[in-house]
């Protein structure tokens, strides 16, 4: 017996559309927190001036830590990631 699922190609791309729009808006934000702890700016400075949610930053740091002081920028997104 065969059973055919419904396949929705409109839906299917526009949920692979939001997933890469939110994971190139995480890798600016990872970024942009990397530059700004290099400055030697804490965490809620980082918050303020992109305005996000301290705790938000405060995970992206945890991670970024871990690769200073080179800062392995894909290490960080592939860990992030796999997180989020």
């Amino acid at each position: 017996m065969l059973i055919l699922t419904e396949y929705d190609e409109k839906k299917h791309m526009a949920m692979e559309r939001r997933d890469g729009e939110a994971r190139g808006k995480a890798k600016k934000v990872i970024q942009l927190t990397i530059k700004k702890m290099k400055k030697g700016q804490d965490n809620k400075t980082i918050a303020e001036a992109l305005e996000t949610d301290e705790a938000y930053i405060r995970s992206i740091v945890d991670i970024i830590e871990k690769y200073s002081p080179d800062y392995d920028e894909e290490a960080i997104y592939k860990e992030y990631f796999q997180k989020h």
